[in-house]
């Protein structure tokens, strides 16, 4: 077995884990003159999992997240790479009112509708430029020693593994991550939201606008994704509605509704691919970091998606926490607490504002979906 010694370790090639291993490679290298060994995993080729079938559903970046771009030195990379802007965002929600929430009214401007395949490639290769080594396969914890994490690369096929040992290690793999469990970390789950979600071919182009709809169990998510195609989504929890019976009439419902029918109207609404289901509820972990350890982006804490934090979230735990990872290596013993004290306010602002979203709707609070959601964003976590 090939053994692969290193400073850090970050398992997970997204959004969150690239840009920590960009800033980090590139903030010791300006204050030591040799950048310490960053290593990432990524689970397959970037985007792989993602590809023409999850296209990462319908995620958006705002306008503000530019800085963060620039900052890790991928912007030109970004524009050249033609992402559509977002122009607005169109919601029905509370009333049947139809309301608009034009980019033209925010300073930073407007937001992009993100091709994950070709931005997570982005953002590795940045993190390559800048000297962190990136590997294929995946991931699992295989010892914890003081100052040294033993960790197996296993890919599909293959008869022989890697081993790493590293210093320290930084868990980027996402809402799923069970990454930590070997050594007694475990996540809590605020809700068990799914999404229920289909692509639809276009007739013709689309405009740049996202579209919310609430409805008696559940709301609805549409908008355009790169390649020429538009996201029809249901959010909901399993508990409320037969989950199987609605990924084989999600076009039949979206009919139904007035508000849906005007919003798909550019869409073939009966050559959609065959509807799947994935996990969107909130959840965290319940300790963030360790001395020798911590985890970003969703691995953290992940979001609802209504509240549409989840990608610029990832970005910025990943620069945030980059300076405090390379302080904790020179012997800063504090610089990794006070990281992890600092996602408090993060946990904070996002459960008020899903409370403040959720409490908007009223016209079904006695409706099992919403009675739930008042009751739950009623209690701190």
């Amino acid at each position: 077995m090939t053994v692969l010694e290193v400073d850090v370790v970050v398992v997970g090639g997204g959004p969150a884990g690239a840009s920590l291993a960009t800033s980090l490679a590139t903030r010791m290298a300006t204050r030591s003159g040799a950048t310490h060994r960053v290593l990432v995993i990524d689970r397959g080729t970037p985007g792989r999992e993602r590809g023409p079938s999850r296209p990462g559903l319908g995620e958006t970046l705002p306008g503000a997240a530019a800085r963060l771009l620039r900052e890790l030195g991928v912007w030109d990379g970004f524009v050249a790479q033609g992402h559509p802007p977002c122009h607005a965002r169109l919601s029905r929600w509370g009333s049947p009112e139809l309301l608009v929430q034009d980019a033209l009214r925010d300073l930073d401007g407007a937001g992009w509708s993100i091709d994950r395949t070709a931005f997570d490639d982005l953002l590795l290769a940045g993190a390559r430029s800048r000297g962190a080594v990136v590997r294929s396969g995946r991931a699992r914890v295989v010892g914890h020693d003081e100052g040294a994490w033993r960790l197996h690369i296993g890919t599909r096929g293959a008869t022989s593994r890697e081993e790493v040992r590293a210093r320290f290690l930084v868990d980027a793999t996402g809402r799923g991550s069970r990454l930590l469990g070997p050594v007694g970390q475990r996540r809590t789950v605020v809700d068990r939201l799914v999404c229920v979600w289909t692509l639809l071919p276009l007739r013709h182009t689309a405009q740049g606008t996202s579209y919310v709809e609430s409805a008696a169990d559940g709301w609805w998510f549409t908008a355009p994704v790169p390649g020429d195609g538009r996201l029809l989504a249901f959010h909901t929890d399993p508990e409320v509605v037969d989950v199987a019976a609605l990924r084989g009439a999600l076009g039949q419902r979206a009919a139904a509704s007035v508000g849906m029918s005007e919003q798909l109207r550019d869409s073939r609404l009966d050559e959609g691919t065959t509807a799947r289901v994935c996990a969107s509820g909130a959840s965290r972990m319940g300790t963030v970091a360790g001395p020798d350890w911590l985890a970003i982006g969703d691995a953290a804490m992940s979001f609802d998606p209504l509240s549409s934090q989840g990608l610029f979230h990832a970005l910025y735990t990943g620069l945030t926490s980059a300076d405090a990872v390379g302080r904790a290596l020179v012997g800063d013993a504090g610089a990794i607490a006070v990281t992890a004290h600092s996602v408090e306010p993060v946990w904070s602002a996002y459960r008020e504002t899903a409370r403040h979203i959720y409490a908007s709707e009223l016209r079904w609070a006695d409706q099992p979906f919403w009675r739930a959601r008042h009751q739950r964003m009623s209690v701190a976590c």
